[in-house]
């Protein structure tokens, strides 16, 4: 049900979203979000999936940062990779690394020769971090990426934390005992 509210923020947007599936056989969903004073030298911006998390993203973060891109001017793409949220599963054995990657290519192949897209910025959070740098290495059309994925050296304090810990567990000493 659509509140008052939210037909008119709807009216109000600057840009217009659009359902597309995609892939050589139509087989992932995206969301297309275009700024109607669309700049055709931008990139067009790929969002994709944090893990097996849907399109949407966690807390709807994907569908916040594409509105806010299509906002500021940039055409964004959010989609489902193969069999994660309403995409459907691959038919082929590749691996969920070689997939996505495959899936990617997919989606730029499709953009290209439909929509003539050439240029893309992959983003991506967890997972999506790591299939943006590989996509990064594989595709020219790829001129940017941006890769959301905490990332922490071990402290001595890291250490000093592990294995007290480990030392105060009584279990462990016990299971020592009994080996011994």
């Amino acid at each position: 049900m659509t509140t008052a509210s939210q037909a008119k923020g709807a009216e109000e947007r600057s840009f217009k979203e659009k359902p597309l599936m995609l892939g050589e056989h139509e087989t992932m969903l995206g969301i297309l979000s275009e700024p109607q004073d669309l700049d055709p030298k931008r990139p067009t911006f790929l969002l994709l999936n944090a893990g097996i998390v849907h399109r949407v993203g966690p807390h709807r973060k994907t569908v916040k940062l594409a509105r806010a891109l299509a906002e500021a001017g940039f055409r964004t793409l959010r989609f489902d990779l193969s069999g994660i949220g309403d995409s459907t599963q691959r038919r082929d054995a590749l691996d969920f690394g070689a997939s996505a990657l495959a899936d990617i290519r997919e989606v730029c192949n499709d953009l290209e020769k439909k929509h003539g897209i050439d240029r893309f910025v992959s983003m991506g959070l967890c997972s999506g971090a790591d299939n943006t740098f590989q996509a990064l290495l594989r595709d020219e059309r790829l001129v940017g990426g941006v890769l959301m994925d905490g990332y922490a050296y071990q402290k001595p304090q890291f250490y000093a934390h592990h294995y007290l810990k480990r030392v105060k567990d009584p279990e462990r000493w016990w299971r020592l005992a009994k080996r011994v």
